[in-house]
C-alpha cells in the first residue's frame, strides 16, 4: 500500500475507555508507520502524569483513579509510550495532570523523572499544556524525553 492510501483510523472516544483496548497506541502505530514512510522525524506526544517513569505520581485522589476508574486508559497510554520509544523518532512526550480549559500562562513547573519535592496542583490549562508542548518543537534537549507538567502549588 502506498504511503498516501494509507489512512490513519479514526476512533469515536467516548469520553471513558471503560473496557479493554488500545486504540491510543493503535492509532500511535500507525501515526508512527506514517511518519517514517513520509520521512517525518519530529513527534510530540501528550500522555498523562502516571504512566512511564511517572507511574505513581500524582496525589492520592489521582493514583486512585489511575488504578480505578482510568484503568485501562492506563495500559493503552503504557503501550503507547512503548511505541513512541521504540519508533526510532525524535520524540518527546508530554504528561500533563487534569487539563482544565483556559490561555497559556506560562507559569508552570516542568520535570522529567521523580519531582524535586515542591508541591504542585494536579491540573493545567489547555493554553499551558499546548505551550509546554509547542515550545519543545525545535529544542534538541527535549528530544528522547518525557516531561511531566503542572501548576507549582
Amino acid at each position: 500500500m502506498e504511503p498516501s492510501e494509507r489512512k490513519i483510523p479514526r476512533f469515536q472516544w467516548d469520553g471513558h475507555h471503560l473496557e479493554p483496548g488500545t486504540p491510543l497506541a493503535d492509532g500511535t502505530a500507525n501515526l508512527v508507520s506514517v511518519m517514517k514512510d513520509y520521512g517525518v522525524k519530529r513527534l510530540i506526544a501528550m500522555s498523562s502524569i502516571g504512566i512511564g517513569d511517572s507511574a505513581g505520581q500524582g496525589n492520592f485522589l489521582v493514583k486512585i483513579l489511575l488504578k480505578t476508574r482510568f484503568k485501562y486508559v492506563v495500559i493503552d497510554k503504557n503501550k503507547q509510550e512503548d511505541i513512541i520509544r521504540a519508533s526510532g523518532l525524535s520524540w518527546t512526550i508530554i504528561r500533563p495532570p487534569q487539563i482544565i480549559p483556559g490561555d497559556k500562562t506560562g507559569d508552570y513547573y516542568q520535570w522529567s523523572g521523580i519531582p524535586d519535592g515542591r508541591k504542585v496542583k494536579w491540573k493545567i490549562t489547555c493554553g499551558d499544556a499546548a505551550h509546554s508542548m509547542l515550545s519543545k518543537v525545535t529544542d534538541t534537549d527535549t528530544f528522547q524525553k518525557a516531561y511531566q507538567i503542572a501548576y507549582a502549588g
